[in-house]
């Protein structure tokens, strides 16, 4: 079920920011910061409710969101 939901929360910023923007994030944050396992590993266990769940998911694709927005201001500033 949380893959399902993980999915849906890209595929989502995939359309409102464009899938090789959101997949570069992504990737980065992946590779470079570990953003994924400090941000679910330490707050996600067996016993928690959905509710808890989707919380730290929602909050975990805000991050990503924001690190989309900036991103994509970076490059609009380079193109200025």
């Amino acid at each position: 079920m949380f893959a399902a939901a993980m999915r849906e929360k890209f595929s989502r910023l995939a359309r409102k920011y464009g899938q090789e923007t959101t997949f570069q994030v992504w990737v980065e944050c992946v590779k470079n910061r570990g953003e994924v396992p400090q941000t679910l590993e330490g707050r996600w266990h067996a016993d928690m409710s959905l509710a808890q769940a989707i919380k730290i998911l929602n909050e975990y694709s805000d991050s990503i969101e924001k690190l989309i927005c900036k991103r994509l201001e970076e490059e609009r500033k380079k193109r200025e």
